[in-house]
């Protein structure tokens, strides 16, 4: 399913979106560690900022949250979850919209657990500060469990 959207997303024909990370092959990225992940992320961001595109991410995998705060779990993500091992998902798009500002929108895709905590948090973190700024979707589940 994962490797279907990004072949839509990204085919000239369909979605016609241009990889933030280079060519097709190097977009869609699985098993990597939170580290690899946040360069993933950062370097996405640099590149649409520069272009001044809309960025989409897409993530697929595990989630956990520790009160109000979501956490993606990447492969050596741990439990509880901390910003060593996972990524604190709306605090890196905060910071990341803060440095790179000259992105035209951001669409934020996200099927993982506790998910709905990460669609409150965004609202009350990244929307609200950025009304009017930032063209933003974040779309996810809307509970704060487990799901599958």
């Amino acid at each position: 399913m994962t490797e279907d959207f990004y072949e839509v997303i990204t085919s000239p024909n369909l979605g016609a979106s241009v990889p933030a990370l280079g060519d097709r092959a190097s977009g869609l990225l699985y098993n990597r560690s939170a580290e690899q992940v946040w360069a993933a992320i950062e370097a996405a961001f640099r590149s649409a900022s520069r272009d001044e595109a809309t960025l989409y991410l897409c993530f697929v995998g595990h989630g956990e949250h520790l009160g109000e705060d979501f956490y993606f779990l990447p492969w050596n993500g741990t439990i509880p979850p901390n910003g060593r091992t996972s990524v604190h998902l709306v605090q890196s798009i905060l910071e990341l919209c803060r440095e790179h500002s000259n992105l035209d929108g951001l669409v934020v895709l996200l099927d993982a657990c506790s998910s709905g905590t990460a669609a409150w948090q965004a609202g009350e973190r990244v929307v609200g500060p950025k009304a009017g700024f930032l063209r933003f979707e974040f779309l996810t589940a809307s509970a704060d469990r487990p799901s599958a």
